[in-house]
């Protein structure tokens, strides 16, 4: 694995957020009951979670594969188990109900290599402690020497928070959390390194912090203390001089991290690529109507607008989209973008003003493809 330079600067920048967070994240890394689970299912839970919402489609799998095998225990035990099917994919189908050949083929090999590591234990609890030794001992550049195809390196240190290790995996919840805090994009690697270093720094565990910030990001659980991390430039900041300051002046429009998964997010992201009704929109999300017309008096749906507005351009692009509008409709922006968002034409010049804000205070302009748009899609 490729060893990196992490910035001093963006060390602190990162270990300053976390002491802000810092009374909420001590134990999340070991209260949640997952952590607790037989070695064998937590292998499950590694392999099968990657890329998929772990509280809809892993959690049910392995409360049913736990039900219908309470003494598959041992990783030896879920070895015997598998060999026991024709082929991983056919256990894959019939014991987790899922059928995904090139994932099948995943769980064999992480299996067949943890069960190497623990062929000379006697009972489940050495095979505890020597699976912890491993986690500790093992580096992140290990994967690359295991090669399993569908197991990169996010995954890999995944399991070794699983099995005990103190660290992190660099999944898309904890490289948004960066790029958001830092205004620029991370690699998975430098994603690791800063957050084991800034954690370190402040004298947190780094899986407290890690989980910490899976709970806010993939379970949508906000906190008071997740507010705006954008980084302010000189000039800027001296009008503004504590961060309290800055999301009282612009409380309303201000840019905050959100739940992308939530259903806010999706009907806003929806709404912003595609003109679309809200009877179609009820029948996209299985809604109804009138819930939808609720959602959208939501803050919740508001900010992930305005987020939209924030993140899709640079300061330049931003303009340039406006004026687009501006001369493609006679009757302006305000009233023909209001009603494709499902907004208050009122609070129009208010979003824009917040925008404007937000590039005014970014260190850099950003801009993020939050999806591909759809064809003949028009976004002015």
């Amino acid at each position: 694995m490729k060893e990196i330079n992490i910035a001093e600067a963006d060390v602190a920048a990162v270990a300053t957020r976390l002491k802000q967070l810092s009374p909420n994240i001590p134990g999340f890394g070991s209260v949640d009951p997952a952590w607790a689970r037989p070695p064998a299912v937590l292998v499950i839970d590694c392999v099968l979670s990657l890329n998929r919402n772990y509280d809809t489609f892993l959690v049910p799998r392995l409360k049913t594969f736990m039900n219908n095998h309470p003494k598959t225990q041992r990783l030896t035990d879920l070895a015997k188990l598998m060999v026991s099917y024709p082929t991983p994919h056919e256990f894959v189908q019939q014991e987790l109900n899922y059928n995904h050949e090139s994932r099948a083929k995943t769980l064999q090999a992480v299996v067949e290599f943890v069960c190497q590591i623990v062929e000379e234990t006697q009972n489940i609890e050495e095979e505890k402690e020597i699976l912890k030794q491993w986690a500790i001992l093992a580096e992140p550049s290990d994967y690359q020497t295991l090669n399993i195809r569908g197991f990169g390196i996010a995954g890999f240190q995944y399991l070794r928070m699983l099995f005990g290790a103190d660290t992190t995996k660099p999944d898309v919840h904890i490289i948004r959390f960066l790029y958001e805090l830092l205004n620029r994009r991370v690699s998975e690697v430098e994603a690791l390194r800063l957050l084991e270093a800034a954690s370190e720094s402040v004298g947190l565990s780094v899986r407290d912090v890690d989980t910490y910030i899976w709970q806010i990001r993939a379970r949508g659980e906000q906190n008071a203390d997740e507010t705006n991390t954008v980084r302010l430039a000189p000039d800027v900041a001296a009008a503004f001089p504590t961060e309290e300051a800055v999301n009282e002046a612009t409380f309303d429009y201000t840019y905050k991290p959100i739940p992308t998964s939530s259903l806010a997010f999706k009907v806003a992201e929806r709404c912003w690529w595609r003109k679309t009704s809200n009877k179609n929109l009820a029948n996209i999300f299985d809604t109804s109507v009138e819930k939808l017309k609720s959602l959208f008096e939501t803050d919740m749906y508001k900010q992930s607008v305005f987020n939209l507005m924030c993140v899709q351009y640079n300061e330049q692009g931003f303009e340039k989209w406006v004026q687009r509008y501006q001369i493609h409709y006679q009757s302006g922006m305000a009233p023909v973008f209001s009603q494709r968002m499902k907004l208050d034409e009122a609070k129009h010049a208010k979003m824009l003003a917040g925008v404007r804000a937000f590039h005014a205070a970014a260190k850099d302009g950003v801009k993020v493809k939050v999806m591909k748009p759809r064809q003949n899609s028009f976004n002015r």
